[in-house]
């Protein structure tokens, strides 16, 4: 059976250094397009749809930490088609997930029924950036109609919903409270925290996987720098089994119990209280309990503390200039 492609093309463009927003990825970095072919979309047919993210190495610029692992795409597909997995299909969680090798992520489907007017398939494309000691996150969004000739349409990247939970949370939803113990079984309620601090809320599997444990090791030695700003870091642990197993991540952090750990790290049995809230992904919530950020993990790849923090300052900012007083802000000299 013919496969028809589409290519949806990411480049990352020049940026001389004195252009570099200190604190978050400049917006114009990224580019998408996309368009889809000039013959009829018909049921039955198989499509293939190459996302290339091309990475301006020669400005600096680098994937942080793995080439192949550190950005993703994240879909959500109409009912009218059925995601494939082939050969080169690279998995994460679900398949609704890809990640890239050699610059391309790959996402197959077949139509299944006559697409509706208005269907289209969503992508959202995250991932992080480094450029010598800095590091950002990008998060940018496209729809792509299923229609000939249909270009891709940048929407607003607030927007995360992916996969098929349709209760996943998204920025802007408030963040589901939850009370859970510590490893000397010391209970801590997220609402606490809240109307006090920025709250970074890191969710991670187990104790027993790496590349969970070690960057809330790093979050830890760091955490003056949170605290500077006004941020906490709380990190709650989905899928290790028993309490004794928990404990075994907390001794990896220097300090023992009863002396805490300069980050708060929780046990959620069985992941019941936070069911909510995603594993491998770090939640970012203001002090009046809003998720303003959603910053997830690849396999391989976590959120750094520079990333995290410049995406805690850029809320921080937003804020501030939020209830600063009228007469007091730039003027407005848009025509």
């Amino acid at each position: 059976m013919a496969r028809n492609v589409w290519i949806l093309s990411a480049v990352l463009v020049t940026w001389a250094a004195s252009a570099v927003a200190a604190d978050v990825a400049p917006p114009e970095a990224l580019k998408w397009s996309a368009r889809m072919p000039s013959e009829k979309i018909e049921v039955g047919k198989e499509y293939r749809v190459v996302v290339k993210l091309e990475i301006n190495s020669q400005a600096g610029y680098r994937p942080y930490q793995n080439e192949n692992a550190a950005f993703m795409v994240q879909l959500l597909a109409p009912d009218s088609i059925r995601l494939e997995v082939t050969e080169r299909t690279r998995l994460l969680d679900t398949p609704y997930q890809r990640y890239f090798v050699g610059g391309a992520a790959y996402v197959d489907f077949r139509v299944i029924s006559k697409p509706r007017p208005g269907d289209y398939l969503a992508l959202n494309l995250v991932g992080y950036l480094a450029k010598e000691k800095d590091q950002w996150f990008v998060r940018r969004r496209g729809n792509l109609l299923l229609e000939p000739e249909a270009e891709l349409r940048p929407t607003d990247a607030s927007r995360t919903e992916w996969g098929d939970r349709e209760d996943r949370l998204d920025i802007g939803d408030r963040a589901p409270a939850f009370v859970l113990p510590d490893s000397v079984e010391r209970m801590h309620d997220l609402r606490d925290f809240l109307g006090q601090y920025y709250v970074v809320l890191a969710m991670y599997r187990h104790h027993d996987e790496t590349f969970c444990y070690a960057p809330l090791v790093t979050l830890h030695f760091q955490h003056q720098r949170f605290d500077e700003i006004g941020a906490k870091v709380i990190g709650v642990s989905k899928e290790d089994r028993t309490l004794e197993d928990f404990k075994k991540l907390v001794d990896r952090f220097g300090p023992r119990p009863p002396e805490p750990t300069f980050i708060t790290l929780l046990w959620d049995e069985g992941g019941k209280a936070t069911r909510d809230y995603d594993p491998i992904t770090y939640y970012l919530i203001d002090k009046e309990g809003i998720i303003r950020q959603i910053m997830p993990g690849t396999r391989v790849v976590r959120p750094s503390h520079r990333a995290l923090l410049n995406e805690l300052r850029a809320i921080i900012r937003e804020d501030q200039a939020a209830t600063q007083p009228a007469d007091t802000r730039p003027a407005d000299t848009t025509e």
